[in-house]
């Protein structure tokens, strides 16, 4: 209910600033008398010749019909069981022949999937009667009904169709498309040659505007911002994970310590972000995270490294040398998928900086961009991404939880270690607390995720916590 929380005209504007679109409001938007219907209605002096219609909660790949001869609907297969919370369709031939809304009905009928073509829009409006209510809402079917007595509308199958109606829903396809790191609260959008983004908390898209307009050298030039959101143009290349490469490795630590690592030794204060950011972060994900899974913070084997419980190896965090802090501009989220490296002009471009360091959109620890670039050397992150994690848990006869899991690293993975320990040493910096910080890392990203998933993140972190030198 209410109002959604993305104003689709903010991202028309930034993405189709090209496409003249006219917004109609539409009143009541929620409760009694609304629905799709309503929209519809309130929309019909704008729709006096053929057009489409797409409901937000439907999502498909396979391409519509070229011709636009004929009037069509989406339909889909779903459980009969369900199909009380569909409106359905029967057709014979393709044609269709009967349409029952929120009934059950048997596996002769398709569910409707929120997409069709109008053809005729004479007949679908005479069809729609705003006094006409299922479920307290009016619906698209009136008119659907109507548009099949007046005139042929043929069934058109969609096999590939993704329902994402409900937020359990919406979360389950998250869950089950290609990213399994893929946050809840943001989208992504390519529309070339713009990329947008959206975040939910309105306050991160403006932060990270800012800090792109605070760093034009290092982070894209915005072309474009509303509320929520935010526009760039497309960074041509590929992340480093798709090069591949480790000989670009010094060439991209020394390409940051140029661009980027500006140190900053007048900054006061900084001990202050990094006790908030670092331990008190952590210990705020651990309880979040142990409160999903209970009798996990016991001494553990993982991968055969004997693991001690989760308070002695938190407690044995020097806590105050690692806040102390090397003050710095940073980005933030340095991983591999945001490193873009383009072959041609041979240069980096940095994408998906971080909104700020606990509150500092200006100045931030470098310890911090080099744990994220370790955490990307030990797991392949983009691998981690598409392929679901390889855990298992079982407990030995002594009570330990004994834990064997598979991370995939990047290909030569101990050529990468070896130059970025090489880059900290000859910066007179501790390698031992970019470990550290890269396990804490892990730790933090286990509490955002569903399992398996985040019991992976959670001992892969214990693992580098407990192992760094």
């Amino acid at each position: 209910g209410g109002r959604p929380l993305m104003d689709p005209q903010s991202h028309v504007a930034l993405a189709h600033p090209e496409v003249a679109v006219k917004f109609i409001d539409v009143e009541p938007f929620q409760g009694t008398g609304s629905g799709p219907g309503l929209s519809l209605w309130q929309c019909r002096s704008e729709l006096q010749q053929p057009f489409y219609v797409v409901c937000a909660d439907t999502v498909w790949t396979k391409n519509l019909p070229k011709s636009l001869t004929q009037s069509w609907i989406g339909v889909a297969r779903v459980d009969p069981q369900e199909s009380a919370n569909y409106c359905m369709i029967k057709s014979k031939n393709g044609i269709i022949e009967s349409i029952r809304d929120k009934t059950r009905v048997g596996s002769d009928y398709q569910a409707f999937i929120g997409l069709f073509f109008v053809h005729d829009p004479r007949f679908y409006f005479e069809g729609l009667n705003p006094s006409v209510e299922i479920n307290g809402e009016m619906q698209l079917s009136e008119g659907l009904a109507l548009l099949c007595e007046r005139s042929p509308v043929s069934a058109l199958e969609f096999e590939d169709w993704v329902d994402i109606g409900t937020e359990a829903k919406y979360i389950k396809a998250l869950e089950s498309g290609k990213s399994r790191l893929r946050k809840r609260d943001e989208i992504f959008y390519s529309v070339p040659p713009r990329v947008i983004k959206f975040f939910k908390d309105h306050s991160i898209a403006e932060k990270r505007a800012a800090r792109a307009n605070l760093f034009p050298e290092i982070f894209p030039q915005i072309v474009g911002q509303r509320p929520g959101f935010f526009a760039y143009n497309y960074i041509s290349g590929k992340n480093l994970y798709e090069c591949n490469r480790a000989e670009l490795f010094p060439l991209l630590l020394n390409w940051l310590d140029k661009h980027l690592w500006h140190l900053k030794p007048q900054f006061v204060g900084l001990d202050k972000l990094c006790q908030n950011f670092y331990e008190e972060k952590t210990k705020l994900r651990l309880a979040t995270f142990l409160k999903r899974n209970p009798g996990l913070a016991k001494a553990a084997l993982v991968n055969e490294r004997k693991s001690p419980d989760l308070k002695s190896l938190i407690e044995s965090v020097n806590w105050l040398e690692l806040c102390e802090g090397v003050p710095s501009s940073i980005h933030g989220d340095l991983q591999f998928s945001n490193i873009i490296f383009n072959s041609e002009n041979k240069n980096f471009h940095l994408i998906d900086w971080r909104q700020d360091f606990a509150g500092s959109l200006h100045v931030g620890d470098i310890y911090y961009d080099l744990a994220k670039l370790l955490s990307g050397v030990l797991i392949h992150l983009d691998e981690l991404a598409v392929q679901s994690p390889h855990i298992t848990q079982t407990t030995s006869p002594d009570g330990l939880i004994v834990i064997n899991m598979e991370p995939v690293a990047v290909n030569e993975c101990e050529k990468y270690l070896g130059q970025l320990k090489a880059f900290v040493e000859k910066r007179g910096l501790s390698f031992p607390r970019v470990q550290t910080l890269s396990g804490l890392i892990f730790l933090n990203m286990a509490a955002l995720h569903p399992a398996p998933m985040d019991r992976f993140l959670y001992f892969f972190g214990r693992y580098v916590l407990a192992n760094a030198e």
